[in-house]
């Protein structure tokens, strides 16, 4: 989540940068929950991240799938609530999303016990953390979309989701020597996005599409604002510890 959290992220950006979703009005709502309550909900829908451990039983998988439910079901009542209702529509698609992606991961036992096998390739659960850098490079370059042109936002888009994939790849395989293990973190961090990004990233399906095609200046800034690979400095550069503030934020910069 991350990837429960990003391949949602990159489908409303994706969707909201096409011109769906229009603002209407609606009812009075009463919102009861703070914007910090709701990133603390975000870190619950969170698979993979910084405090990850390498799960040895069912059970444990069972425990990480009820605090992603608690989480879930605390964001959409945020965005039902406390969102106007543009933004309450794009972030309720991102609950609903991560909740299908946590179904398909929690509900059946060969899928929890497929989980524990890939996850345990790593020898160590700072090995697997290790690929958070990943996320967190992606969370950073999603929040920059808020304060680029129009003509930037779709091959930025495209282009910090190539970079997830390259990073996913070179970090995963580091510490792992079974790409079907580290494909599995791949599928899930950015498979249910595929199809989409395919018919919006049509000029950026590769790393050496980026290259050439997106403006120079562009592709520099956007490879130099994630360019350490110290965890620390990345995580530094990031404003929310999740993506969903910054989606809100670039939801309302994209409606204006």
């Amino acid at each position: 989540m991350n990837f429960l959290v990003n391949i949602s992220c990159l489908a409303i950006t994706l969707i909201v940068i096409i011109g769906t979703g229009v603002l209407v009005s609606g009812e009075d709502k009463k919102c009861d929950i703070t914007e910090e309550q709701a990133e603390s909900c975000g870190v619950k829908m969170q698979l993979l991240n910084e405090n990850v451990t390498l799960p040895k039983t069912d059970q444990e998988i069972l425990d990480k799938c009820g605090d992603i439910n608690k989480g879930i079901d605390c964001f959409q009542n945020y965005a039902k609530n406390c969102l106007d209702n543009m933004s309450a529509r794009m972030m309720t698609m991102i609950a609903r999303n991560g909740k299908k992606l946590a179904d398909k991961v929690c509900n059946s036992e060969a899928s929890r016990k497929e989980l524990i096998q890939h996850f345990n390739c790593w020898p160590t659960a700072e090995d697997l953390r290790s690929i958070n850098i990943c996320f967190d490079k992606y969370i950073v370059q999603m929040e920059s979309l808020a304060t680029v042109s129009n003509e930037d936002r779709i091959p930025i888009t495209c282009c910090s989701y190539q970079m997830l994939k390259s990073c996913l790849k070179e970090k995963g395989s580091q510490k792992c020597n079974k790409p079907e293990s580290v494909a599995y973190i791949d599928n899930m961090a950015t498979g249910v996005t595929g199809e989409l990004v395919k018919f919006v990233c049509g000029k950026f399906k590769t790393i050496d599409d980026c290259k050439t095609k997106m403006n120079g200046d562009s592709w520099k800034n956007l490879q130099e604002m994630v360019a350490s690979d110290d965890p620390e400095v990345i995580k530094s550069k990031k404003k929310y510890p999740t993506p969903f503030t910054a989606m809100r934020e670039i939801i309302k910069k994209f409606r204006n």
